[in-house]
């Protein structure tokens, strides 16, 4: 079995403060993307919408960080055992806490969940198109199950199914000399070889919530994967030639595009779609792959430079860390200020100022300042209380 380049144990490793830094960066990434968010169904300037889609890399990010801090570990002992029933016992009380208040939302017909069956949750359309009471409970487990009551919460549910595939994934990340580039390459290939035909017999089966659940883990399984690569590569990535490769070679072949088009699925209006049908096995081209890798990419330039900004991160460490504890609270109870945020500007804002306020880089900077700060300021109240503090997870 292949030794770390850092040696260390599950319980004595080291805190690296740069992966700190980088879940504070991923979470105040996505409430700029969520203060974007509904600029998106008015119509964005082309520097708007290029912006919005390259911002994107946050929850990638989020996923990343979590495979570093957990999949690179050997786990020896029973430290995995308490890990997981320590994890239980914080996230699955706060995440059936807001998976309440945000199905209260969507029965109450608030808009912009992104939820499945949405438009039939509300109170008044609990009696058309054939859908009843007995319906909308029978789908609550498949909210719960697949995390989309609203439109962020399907990471809890993706995330903790990682926890669950540690004890598979570290022993693949760590079975011979070179089996971490080829876990990575694996999920990789999951992802863009693989996914398109599971989603085909997915939905097949009629079961939307089983679809989306399982694409967001195909869809950020090799993130994870490369986090728990980049943990136990961690020395040997601050090379000179480990840096000149990433910002110069990688940045050629590493190009955005959109999953939709090798054939990705996603849930829109309650029904799985695709806009483009998935290439045969031996179609698949360079910009197929380049998809693939594009997260990495994104993910890579963020990550070494915290990394290397490590001597910075460990002066201010104590506000660090408290930021980055927060953050799980943070990504809970965010949405419901985009709410408001909303509200308030329907009810102080002309119809006509309105909609240029949300595509303007004004108004998403005065909404994110507002998200951030309510956001971080409600959690940070809810910690200091031993009563309340499990609401966000801690």
């Amino acid at each position: 079995m292949e030794k770390p380049l850092i040696t260390q144990t599950s319980h004595t490793r080291p805190r690296i403060h740069a992966f700190d830094a980088l879940r504070v960066f991923a979470i105040l990434t996505v409430l700029l993307i969520h203060a974007i968010m509904t600029g998106r169904e008015i119509g964005q300037p082309a520097s708007l919408a290029k912006f919005d889609d390259w911002i994107h890399y946050a929850v990638p990010l989020f996923v990343f960080v979590s495979g570093a801090l957990l999949w690179s570990r050997p786990w020896k002992g029973g430290h995995y055992g308490a890990f997981v029933k320590k994890r239980i016992q914080r996230v699955g009380p706060s995440y059936l806490f807001w998976s309440i208040v945000y199905l209260v939302l969507l029965y109450a017909g608030f808009t912009g969940s992104h939820a499945i069956y949405a438009s039939q949750y509300n109170w008044q359309g609990l009696s058309t198109g054939g859908v009843n009471w007995l319906t909308n409970i029978i789908r609550i487990p498949g909210y719960l199950f697949s995390g989309h009551t609203w439109y962020h919460l399907y990471f809890i549910p993706m995330i903790f199914t990682f926890y669950l595939l540690t004890p598979l994934f570290v022993r693949a990340l760590r079975a011979f000399k070179w089996s971490a580039e080829l876990t990575v390459l694996a999920a990789l290939c999951l992802k863009i070889l693989v996914w398109p035909h599971v989603s085909d017999g997915l939905e097949a089966l009629g079961n939307p919530f089983l679809l989306s659940y399982t694409s967001h883990l195909f869809q950020h399984l090799p993130n994870m994967a490369l986090g728990g690569w980049f943990g136990m590569r961690f020395g040997g990535l601050l090379t000179s030639y480990s840096l000149h490769w990433t910002f110069n070679e990688g940045k050629n072949v590493m190009t955005a595009i959109e999953p939709d088009e090798i054939g990705l699925k996603h849930v829109k209006d309650g029904e799985p779609t695709r806009t483009i049908a998935a290439p045969a096995l031996a179609g698949f081209s360079v910009k197929a792959w380049s998809m693939g890798l594009s997260s990495f990419w994104n993910i890579g330039i963020f990550a070494i430079p915290a990394c290397l900004l490590e001597p910075l991160w460990i002066k201010i460490q104590k506000p660090l860390r408290a930021a980055s504890h927060l953050s799980f609270g943070v990504y809970y109870i965010h949405a419901l200020y985009v709410l408001v945020a909303q509200k308030l500007t329907l009810a102080f804002l002309d119809p006509d100022y309105w909609a240029q306020f949300w595509i303007s880089w004004q108004g998403i900077a005065i909404t994110w300042v507002f998200l951030v700060v309510a956001s971080y300021g409600t959690c940070w109240l809810l910690s200091k209380s031993e009563r309340l503090r499990w609401i966000i997870g801690i």
